[in-house]
């Protein structure tokens, strides 16, 4: 294909990528922006007179509830209760909202009465009510303080805010006087919907002392012994604690904002906290978002582990929970968002355990990110049988409708439609299909424009090879020779011996980024056991996290890794070491791999054994002897790999009874959990344990994987997973290049389930590998410089963990368009100038503007001259 071609080609796959994702948006938490602060409607008259009731009126035609509205001067001009007003009187005016909204404030002004009108409320109170409460809730300020100030005269719009909001379907406006009086009043409320949907969480109530009150201060459900019912509180208050719990925040108290619980309270013995959410509708969950206090110091954890059921009915959960495990954090006390990808559950009930890893746990916000589900299920059995043929994360393309809110644009995008039709869903119906067609349209024509290109591409390059054929036969005979057949040409002659399988095994350009979001992830396993009895060993993997390439733009065959696979090419067969299964220790399961199980081993049968030491080593089993040939195809490949910085194959067992693969680990682990454990020798303020680690030590390590890199990169293989997680750190600070981060339960977080069988590591990817699905050493150049910033921030955030992943295609969409609107990630404390400007250059849009391994290389070296590395 012509340069022209593949570039017409990359903006057509594009296209349809931002077609998809263009309307995509997701919503979590109470964020007050400006959007909760705009009028309800009663002034405008959007909120009809239907909507609006009161306990009496003194005349319902000229000041009945209907007239209740800001700045109305017709007729009598505000609503006036039939009795006059007192400390015990009970005169209300309810507005029904119809669906849930976040109450921020209310406007209000006293009787117009063609200007002659004096009746007012001084002050008032507000009730609130939403499904799933006992009663209407009087509201309350952060101090309990019931009352808000009114009106002094007719005109004068006085404004309250409600701090903190209410979160209502139904207001009541009560108004209140010290003495007796006539009161009448004008109203507008002010708020936005509350599309985050959550109508209440249970759960034990938290702490309270003498000293120190821990409990949720404003939950306005049920209290039963210790137990709070059906109600909000805190939790979903939009405000974050601060890190010192022990200050007293604005008067209000030691510990305020902060909700805790003790592992040590009387029938709580190894068990976790559990708090049940109840939401309005069934829900598509992609994320919990959980604020939370790490003051280690002071016995407070972040939990270490987390189980997460969801259920219909709220009676049987789905006996399949999300697992997460989160590292332990004892450097710095700072409090942080722990993000738990929920992997598109559905359910209108959650259920959320929680593990203690101290004797504390401090929660200030919980927040969601889902999508609603049109219909009125009551069981798993009848979601199913609306959708015979469907998987969870099929709903969005297959669907007729979809109901998921935006906080920031308010629109609606499609999933599923499971209840009965009716006019308005025929209508909607009648406009996705003009959508669908006019999207039909434009599609027919970039294929048929993409076609053209090709053939006439073929038709160019085929003319000029007939005619270079034709003047060196003509040169042969020429010169008495006799004709031999040309070579192939040196464009094509990597794939000269592939058979054309591609479009078995790789997505079409945009695939694996454009099916995001839109299938059915694998289930999530169970927590890792801590060690494994001895065993006999048999089974073989070629899971090796690297793929060869024959091109910049490889041709993908062999699916070897959950988001990897390897081009086909000739390999030679090399000479591996075999290692008997005698010698093999099995001492924990790492987690689950394309073809097998994936173990941690102790051996003595290695060349890197000792006088008979025993040496850490992974074990990489086979499930599926049909993928036989894969294996002994990539464990050749892996072969050719000899680098002090890459994690190498030791030896093998590729003959009967028994087939397994043995690869280099290191004595120190991963290098993310080593990161974590460590802390920067310019820290101000650090536990008297805590260990360091100097910038020059960094870009040690980090010099040493640019050169890992740089041998990947001369040897023509792909790591495609290039990542903290996937680099194993040795004595002495050596580290190699690997692949065990993508088998492990505790960085399931770092992956984005696609449509494809297996998740990406979308925040390290380069863009045109979300996007378009290319891979090169350039998109390698690109995650390295995402590793380079792991290294940098000691791997205690995700990279762009404030974007979900729906933000970060969009962002990556920027990238393509390059419109100036794209973000990078912010530049480290330690990070020096020029590092960040290494960076940069590695996250240029072009790939031939990236600096190779090579060059990347030498850079390091220069600036890490003159350390030396001591023993760890």
């Amino acid at each position: 294909m012509t340069t022209s071609g593949r570039r017409f080609f990359d903006i057509a796959g594009a296209t349809l990528i931002l077609l998809l994702f263009g309307h995509l948006s997701t919503f979590h938490g109470l964020e007050l922006g400006d959007q909760c602060f705009q009028p309800l409607g009663l002034e405008s008259g959007r909120i009809q007179d239907a909507a609006l009731t009161a306990s009496s009126s003194y005349d319902s035609g000229s000041v009945g509830p209907h007239h209740a509205r800001l700045r109305n001067n017709k007729q009598g001009g505000a609503w006036c209760p039939r009795h006059m007003v007192s400390r015990n009187s009970r005169e209300y005016l309810e507005i029904d909202l119809g669906k849930l909204h976040v109450i921020t404030g209310t406007k209000t002004q006293g009787r117009y009465g063609n200007g002659q009108g004096q009746e007012y409320a001084e002050q008032y109170m507000v009730e609130y009510w939403r499904p799933g409460l006992q009663k209407w809730v009087r509201w309350k300020d952060r101090s309990g303080k019931e009352l808000l100030s009114g009106n002094s005269d007719t005109f004068t719009i006085v404004e309250q805010t409600l701090d903190p909001p209410a979160i209502s379907s139904k207001l009541r406006i009560l108004p209140y006087s010290d003495h007796v009086r006539t009161a009448c009043m004008r109203i507008e409320l002010s708020g936005c919907p509350w599309i985050d949907g959550l109508q209440s969480y249970s759960m034990p109530q938290g702490v309270k002392k003498t000293d120190l009150d821990l409990s949720d201060r404003s939950y306005d459900g049920l209290d039963e012994n210790g137990q709070l019912l059906h109600g909000l509180g805190q939790l979903t208050d939009g405000v974050k604690g601060q890190d010192n719990f022990r200050l007293d925040i604005k008067g209000l108290g030691k510990g305020y904002e902060w909700i805790g619980w003790r592992n040590d309270t009387p029938g709580w013995a190894g068990l976790p906290l559990e708090i049940l959410f109840e939401f309005d509708r069934v829900r598509n969950f992609s994320a919990a978002h959980l604020y939370t206090n790490n003051w280690f110091t002071k016995d407070v954890q972040v939990f270490s582990h987390a189980r997460i059921f969801f259920s219909l009915d709220g009676l049987k959960f789905s006996p399949e929970p999300v697992h997460f495990s989160y590292m332990p954090d004892l450097v710095m006390e700072h409090s942080r968002n722990v993000t738990i990808k929920l992997h598109q559950r559905i359910g209108r009930f959650m259920k959320l355990q929680l593990y203690f890893a101290s004797r504390w746990i401090l929660l200030s916000e919980v927040s969601f990110e889902s999508g609603l589900l049109i219909g009125n299920f009551t069981t798993e059995a009848e979601l199913a049988a609306t959708l015979p043929d469907f998987t969870e994360r099929e709903y969005a393309i297959q669907g007729d409708e979809v109901q998921t809110a935006s906080k920031n644009s308010g629109r609606n995008i499609s999933r599923v439609n499971a209840s009965g039709q009716n006019p308005a869903q025929i209508k909607s119906k009648g406009y996705i299909g003009i959508l669908i067609a006019i999207l039909t349209a434009i599609i027919l024509c970039l294929a048929a424009a993409i076609v053209l290109i090709v053939l006439k591409s073929q038709k160019s390059r085929a003319a000029l090879t007939s005619d270079n054929e034709k003047i060196a036969v003509d040169e042969q005979l020429k010169s008495g020779a006799a004709p031999q057949a040309m070579p192939p040409s040196p464009a094509f002659s990597n794939y000269a011996d592939i058979p054309d399988l591609v479009s078995k095994s790789r997505p079409t350009v945009g695939e694996e980024g454009a099916a995001l979001f839109l299938t059915d992830p694998p289930p999530v396993p169970p927590p890792p056991q801590n060690y494994y009895s001895r065993e006999e060993i048999s089974g073989l993997i070629s899971h090796s996290g690297y793929v060869l390439r024959s091109s910049s733009r490889s041709r993908l065959m062999l699916p070897l890794s959950p988001h990897m696979g390897a081009v086909e090419s000739k390999v030679d067969t090399f000479s591996i070491r075999k290692i008997s299964s005698e010698k093999l220790r099995v001492m924990e399961k790492v987690g689950k791999g394309h073809f097998g199980d994936v173990h941690l081993c102790e051996t003595t049968g290695t060349p890197l054994s000792v006088k008979g030491e025993a040496t850490l080593c992974v074990l990489y089993t086979l499930e599926d002897a049909t993928a036989l040939e894969a294996f002994k195809r990539e464990v050749n490949q892996l072969a050719r790999l000899h680098d002090e910085n890459v994690a190498i194959v030791l030896g093998a067992s590729l003959q009967e009874p028994s087939y397994y693969a043995v690869r280099q680990y290191a004595h120190l682990g991963d290098l993310c959990q080593f990161l974590q454990d460590h802390v920067a020798e310019s820290t101000s303020a650090v536990a008297s344990n805590a260990r360091i680690l100097s910038y020059g030590c960094l870009i040690y390590m980090a010099t040493q994987l640019a050169s890992g890199m740089k041998h990947l990169e001369q040897m023509q293989v792909l790591h495609k997973d290039l990542a903290a997680r996937n680099c194993l750190v040795d004595l002495n600070y050596q580290v190699k290049i690997s692949d065990l981060g993508c088998y492990r339960d505790a960085y399931s977080q770092d992956y984005c389930h696609c449509r494809g069988k297996h998740p990406l590591p979308l925040r390290w990817m380069s863009w045109e590998s979300a996007l378009l699905g290319t891979y090169s050493s350039k998109s390698d150049v690109w995650s390295f410089a995402v590793l380079l910033w792991e290294i940098l921030t000691f791997a205690r955030e995700q990279p762009f963990e404030y974007l979900p992943d729906e933000r970060l295609l969009e962002n990556f969409s920027h990238h393509y368009q390059n419109d100036g609107q794209q973000m990078y990630l912010n530049v480290p404390h330690i990070c020096p100038k020029e590092i960040y400007d290494l960076m940069m250059e590695c996250w240029n849009r072009n790939e031939s503007d990236r600096p190779t391994f090579r060059e990347i290389h030498l850079f390091l070296q220069r600036k890490n001259l003159g350390f030396s590395a001591q023993i760890h």
